[in-house]
């Protein structure tokens, strides 16, 4: 079988990967921690890892800082099939496409049927211990022992799966497991059986010895129960007079308990009474106080409020009114101006008449003086006339304003007047001296209320005047039961006496009722025990044959798993015998005949090598250099995959397998992989150009 394209997305270090493969040898080259080692993964997870199966090995697999599952795609051709097989990690689907015949293939179990069988490697714990060499990995060939054995033997009885001895001798080995293990919380068949047996003589012993008991436990039981008969009647005598004692005790206690309640009723009784009238009086109280509606006081304040503004703005505006008639009065006419101001007109017009007839020559000097003297005199008077108008005015309004307080302080007295009336007070400060009686009143009757309810606490005075009486009657009930037992008064010594005595005879009495009933169960078994002690027998003879049949198995099965064990290593010897002629053959061909034979052990499958300078067989983990013994692991793998995989010729997978080989011994092997690879494809990843001319094909990563 061949792959002949590999496409990755989202494995490892690869995001996205592309290559093709082709038949012979194929050189993947690259330097350290390009993702060869991944590529390896990578084709091993194509070919054998389940999708949805293994999810935290599926999650270390993811590229690095994304959490998008892989996808795998391998082109694969093989004599009987060539196709495509595609792997979706994120969807958990697989999907063969057989490009042939066009046929798609979703069933996972037939499409690992189908790869596994043109591999011929059915599992991938082979793949990796044969034909797929991981980096530093190439010794590790023990750590699958047990899977090569097992597909050595199927190639002798036919592979079927029903006849690998392993899984034989595996059923074997639980099954004796089962019958022989000793473990307290899983017990082996046999130690369940030893243990019932046990479990089983101890109960035969035990109704032995009870049925030969019965005479002597009836003995007892009969005077047990006389003892217990006394014990009873003296235990109620005792009882009944402890109880009388004690309840004359409580008696007592209860008198004093009750006596003190009744006085502390009594007392807060007296109070609330007290309180409840104080109540009732302050009530009364405030009911002879006038209540002023809080509407009418806002208004009478208000009203007082604005006459106590008024009145001294009236004041304010009679003194206005009466310095205005003195400004007034003081801008009277003066009769000497008005007498000037007519001399002055009548000497202008002199004047005029002068000018005219000319009577003197002076007309122009008299008429200048009589005009000037004129206009001074009309100035004067028509200042002293507006000055006059002003002041009348000022009067005029100020009386007007004088009136219109006077008639609002009237409105303002009136319905002030009318309000005090209406609750029968006289003045503001009678009505203050009501609110303030009013309110210290309330104040005082709240104070009051509260501490009446607080020694009510939530209850009515009827309520505890019947508590009153309630308790005058339990202590007359105590008084009376005190003086009914008066000649059987007990002292306290003689109370805790009778304590002790009445504790002792109980105890008594229940450890005889137990004897009792322990004599009673007894003598009930040991009568019937004759029928269980037969049960039990039969029992115990059941328990001996399966004995004797399990350990009668496990000699079968012992004998069984030696004669398979045996038959198992004569079926080796003959796939040993091909597989040491294989290996040999290959060990030659690559040391260039320094080493020619290998021999493997049938039990371990552990090889040796035969070295002719020490003249004997070798471990060559022990005797043999680092690059021989690599030499010697490739030829062993190569030998197995070769025979393993009989006639399907899976691709050789070696991941740097050559690092501790010098030049002669990297040639012979190179030699010996070039020739393998003419019938087989081999996938060789180093770093190491020395290797090209070897390749048919190089892949760069």
């Amino acid at each position: 079988m061949n792959l002949t394209s590999l496409v990755i997305e989202n494995f490892g270090k690869f995001k996205s990967f592309e290559c093709d493969f082709t038949p012979g040898l194929n050189l993947i080259k690259g330097a350290n921690e390009t993702g060869k080692s991944t590529l390896v993964s990578a084709i091993a997870m194509a070919l054998y890892g389940e999708p949805g199966f293994a999810q935290e090995d599926i999650d270390k697999s993811k590229t690095w800082g994304t959490d998008i599952p892989f996808v795998l795609k391998a082109s694969i051709s093989s004599d009987d099939f060539t196709g495509v097989l595609e792997k979706d990690f994120s969807s958990g689907q697989t999907k063969l496409i057989n490009q042939e015949q066009s046929i798609s293939e979703n069933d996972k179990d037939r499409i690992l049927k189908v790869i596994t069988g043109a591999i011929g490697l059915p599992t991938a714990e082979l793949f990796r211990a044969t034909a797929c060499i991981e980096q530093g990995e190439i010794t590790k060939i023990g750590d699958s022992l047990e899977a090569i054995r097992d597909k050595l033997e199927t190639l002798v009885t036919g592979g079927h799966e029903d006849l690998v001895a392993s899984e034989v001798i595996a059923k074997i080995d639980r099954r004796i497991e089962d019958i022989t293990r000793k473990d307290k919380l899983r017990a082996g068949l046999l130690q369940k059986l030893e243990e019932q047996q046990a479990d089983i003589d101890y109960n035969i012993d035990k109704l032995e010895r009870e049925i030969n008991n019965i005479k002597s436990w009836r003995n007892s039981l009969a005077q047990i129960e006389i003892a217990f008969v006394n014990s009873r009647e003296d235990y109620k005598s005792k009882k009944q007079q402890l109880e009388i004692a004690k309840k004359v005790e409580e008696a007592r206690l209860e008198i004093e308990r009750v006596t003190q309640q009744n006085k502390d009723i009594s007392k807060k009784l007296e109070e609330i009474e007290s309180s409840g009238a104080k109540v009732e009086e302050l009530k009364r109280e405030i009911n002879q106080v006038v209540d002023i509606s809080t509407g009418d006081r806002q208004q009478i304040e208000e009203t007082s409020s604005a006459l106590n503004y008024l009145r001294p703005k009236l004041r304010d505006l009679e003194k206005d009114v009466e310095e205005a008639n003195e400004e007034l009065d003081s801008y009277k006419l003066s009769g000497g101006l008005i007498g000037w101001m007519i001399l002055s007109v009548v000497l202008f017009g002199f004047s005029i008449v002068d000018y005219l007839v000319h009577f003197t020559g002076f007309y122009f000097h008299l008429g200048g003086f009589g005009l000037i003297s004129f206009m001074l005199s009309a100035m004067v008077l028509l200042k002293a006339n507006q000055k006059r108008v002003f002041f009348k005015e000022q009067l005029n309004i100020k009386g007007q304003k004088k009136k219109e307080v006077e008639k609002e302080i009237e409105q303002r007295s009136e319905e002030l007047k009318k309000l005090l009336g209406r609750y029968n007070i006289s003045s503001i400060d009678q009505m203050h001296q009501s609110i303030w009686k009013r309110n210290e009143l309330e104040k005082l009757l709240k104070s009051e209320t509260e501490r009446y309810q607080s020694l009510l606490d939530g209850q009515t005075e009827e309520q505890f005047k019947q508590k009153f009486k309630d308790l005058e009657r339990k202590i007359n009930k105590n008084k009376a039961f005190l003086e009914k037992c008066a000649g059987q008064v007990i002292d306290t010594a003689e109370v805790e006496r009778l304590e002790l005595i009445v504790a002792q005879l109980e105890e008594q009495n229940n450890n005889l009722k137990s004897e009792i009933k322990s004599l009673n169960h007894q003598i009930d078994t040991a009568e019937g025990g004759v029928e269980l002690l037969a049960s039990y027998l039969e029992r115990k003879e059941e328990a001996r044959a399966k004995k004797i049949k399990l350990v009668e198995e496990l000699s079968v099965l012992s004998l069984t798993k030696r004669c398979i064990e045996k038959a198992r290593q004569n079926v080796m010897i003959s796939t040993l015998e091909l597989l040491e002629k294989r290996t040999s053959e290959i060990l030659e061909m690559i040391t260039g005949g320094k080493y020619k034979k290998v021999r493997f052990d049938k039990s371990t499958l552990r090889f040796e090598v035969f070295v002719d300078d020490k003249r004997g067989w070798v471990d060559p983990l022990k005797e043999l250099s680092r690059g021989t013994i690599e030499q010697i692991y490739l030829t062993a793998r190569l030998a197995l995959t070769e025979i393993l995989s009989d006639k399907a010729q899976p691709p050789i997978i070696l991941d740097d397998p050559f690092n501790n080989l010098d030049a002669q011994r990297l040639e012979n092997t190179m030699k010996m992989l070039k020739q393998m690879s003419e019938n087989r494809q081999i996938l060789l990843l180093t770093s190491d150009d020395s290797m090209d001319s070897w390749a048919d094909n190089i892949i760069q990563l």
